[in-house]
């Protein structure tokens, strides 16, 4: 049964539908500062590679976000460029919770709460009205997060996503921040200062055929067609990635921390208890 729950959406599923109302565009000075990051994988783990990357293969070949939003994990060895992670606290969890791969890390998972730097974007700001599922409110982030960015994570365990998978979407941090654990690696000197990203059209990367390849004849796109999305992702990085120690190559070069890992013990954490539904639930009204 649990199978089939974990089953029930992939960020970058199939199953997702197009909206015909684009997303409206943000100013700069108005992008995010943390973002959240829902994964099977524990933190000793991340701390261990120096960051987190969502891409299988290294180095990356695939910088389309079209594709990126695409591709079908349960199905292939997932090739991107970037690691996704969303505004939302409760999409971040829906992620962590239908991602088939995470089943092999419980019964524990984890959301990241990750200080968002130049190299994350807007995927609904690039793609707009073809955003594929605009309401996870994406945030990729090309190259990978590194470790040092993580400001820290929240421990859940998976039979508590399960009993609650209805209503991920509406939880807040207010909800889960009785286990919320700081990261004593985060370098707060070198990211709090920095924020997001706005979208960037020219890493679209519509397909040469099918429906997505009309929309290269279309504003914004049309304007970025001299290049290929990799090209482009450079171009991106030098203007963006400096500050996260970008080289001309991908993904981002992590830096594993020295010393030994000091774990929370797990049952010095407080329990978490189901939160009341909102009243939008039919059930409720």
């Amino acid at each position: 049964m649990l199978l089939a729950l974990f089953g029930v959406l992939l960020w970058s599923s199939h199953i997702c539908a197009l909206v015909e109302q684009a997303p409206t565009p943000i100013s700069s000075s108005l992008q995010p500062r943390v973002l959240w990051r829902g994964d099977g994988r524990p933190p000793e783990y991340f701390r261990s590679k120096g960051g987190i990357l969502e891409g299988e293969v290294s180095p990356p070949t695939e910088f389309s976000l079209w594709r990126h939003t695409h591709w079908q994990i349960k199905n292939d060895t997932f090739d991107t460029a970037y690691t996704a992670t969303s505004l939302v606290i409760g999409q971040a969890l829906k992620y962590y919770h239908s991602y088939l791969k995470n089943m092999a890390y419980q019964p524990y998972g984890y959301v990241y709460l990750v200080h968002a730097t130049p190299n994350c974007l807007s995927v609904n700001q690039s793609l707009l009205q073809h955003s594929f599922c605009p309401w996870e409110q994406e945030y990729a982030c090309l190259g990978g997060i590194h470790w040092d960015q993580i400001e820290g994570w929240i421990d859940i365990p998976v039979e508590f996503v399960s009993s609650i998978s209805g209503i991920l979407e509406s939880l807040t941090f207010h909800d889960l921040s009785a286990r919320f654990i700081r990261n004593d690696d985060y370098r707060k000197s070198r990211y709090d200062a920095f924020s997001a990203t706005e979208g960037q059209p020219q890493l679209a990367g519509w397909d040469d055929s099918g429906r997505s390849a009309e929309w290269k004849k279309e504003e914004p796109w049309s304007k970025f067609q001299e290049k290929t999305a990799s090209q482009y992702a450079v171009d991106f990085m030098w203007k963006y990635g400096r500050d996260v120690g970008f080289n001309g190559t991908f993904p981002l070069k992590f830096t594993v921390p020295q010393g030994p890992f000091n774990k929370t013990n797990r049952d010095a954490l407080p329990q978490l208890y189901r939160p009341k539904r909102p009243r939008y639930f039919a059930e409720d009204i």
